[in-house]
């Protein structure tokens, strides 16, 4: 009985990080990005330590889909996933944001190191075109981003659309590149 008892408690825990997991990439699923976002908001306010949010979307990828394939557009995801993840420290959360767009969070990161590793990540993915077949598919990031120390006006879900705002702004300036957000050049202040 005590053998069954705990074959299931180890069946129940591989379940529930199952449930955290996105099942193409095993990134991180964009619930546990929100639910790890408070708790990284929360640590690096309590702490004084900076945090950064990087919104990360492989350009054009309808177009990856459209001319390879779907099954070779999952193999891009995979594999820009593995390349991001690479570079980012264990205590980094990387997570599938939807579609062919990641957000990574980044604890004691400030706007400058953000900046330095987005630029790392482009790069990194441009000069590494993903296997599939017989093929190599040449693929590109446009990143925007969001860096500081988070006070009592909020982070979580606010600095998430900050980021997202400079990656619209990243897309709006040609793509491939990296953009951090700022607030007079993003909200006309």
């Amino acid at each position: 009985l005590q053998e069954t008892l705990q074959q299931l408690s180890n069946a129940n825990l591989r379940l529930a990080e199952l449930n955290r997991r996105d099942g193409l990439t095993g990134l991180f699923n964009r619930q546990t990005l929100s639910e790890e976002l408070e708790r990284a908001c929360a640590r690096a306010e309590r702490s004084r330590q900076p945090l950064a949010i990087l919104m990360l979307d492989l350009d054009h990828f309808k177009q990856v889909n459209d001319r390879h394939g779907h099954l070779a557009g999952d193999a891009c995801l995979r594999h820009a996933a593995q390349r991001i993840q690479q570079r980012l420290r264990s205590s980094d959360l990387l997570a599938r944001f939807g579609g062919e767009e990641f957000v990574a969070l980044l604890d004691n990161t400030d706007l400058a190191g953000a900046l330095d590793l987005a630029e790392q990540l482009r790069d990194d993915l441009a000069r590494q075109p993903c296997p599939y077949q017989d093929q190599s598919i040449a693929l590109s990031l446009s990143i925007g981003l969001h860096a500081g120390i988070p006070d009592d006006t909020g982070c979580g879900e606010r600095w998430l659309d900050l980021a997202d705002r400079a990656l619209y702004r990243a897309k709006a300036g040609g793509r491939n590149r990296v953009v951090g957000y700022e607030a007079s050049a993003l909200d006309g202040a």
